[in-house]
């Protein structure tokens, strides 16, 4: 079976349990491969934990956090329904699919947002630098 392939049927179950529209499976699809595909290259992440749905972020509404990382691996963990990014240990990022709600993807980056309950969301920002 080709890798993308499962990654396919992979989303398609995640779907079902999140019921997700296609538009963003194929999103979140493309955004696993193509972090697979940068691995070894340097990467920016930037999470913003907010409490408003708005792209602008208020400093007095939200908390950031920047770090840099080489990616080692990118994967979808099946326990805990999770995008794993790791670096070298310990440093490692995880996104929960069960709460996205938008993916961007551009050529070197890739946003993911995700809806933490009520009015908080967490959007996390990776760039890749090399």
């Amino acid at each position: 079976m080709m890798r993308s392939q499962l990654l396919s049927g992979e989303f398609k179950a995640v779907r079902l349990s999140m019921l997700m529209n296609e538009k963003l499976i194929e999103q979140l699809q493309n955004s696993v491969i193509f972090l697979e595909e940068s691995k070894g290259l340097r990467m920016k992440i930037e999470e913003v934990i907010t409490r408003t749905e708005a792209q602008l972020f208020d400093r007095h509404l939200s908390t950031t956090l920047v770090f840099l990382m080489t990616i080692f691996n990118a994967c979808w963990a099946i326990s805990g329904n999770k995008l794993m990014i790791l670096g070298e240990s310990p440093q490692s990022y995880e996104v929960s699919f069960d709460s996205i709600v938008e993916v961007e993807l551009s050529n070197k980056q890739v946003t993911y947002k995700e809806n933490l309950g009520g009015i908080f969301y967490r959007h996390s920002k990776i760039t890749l630098l090399s």
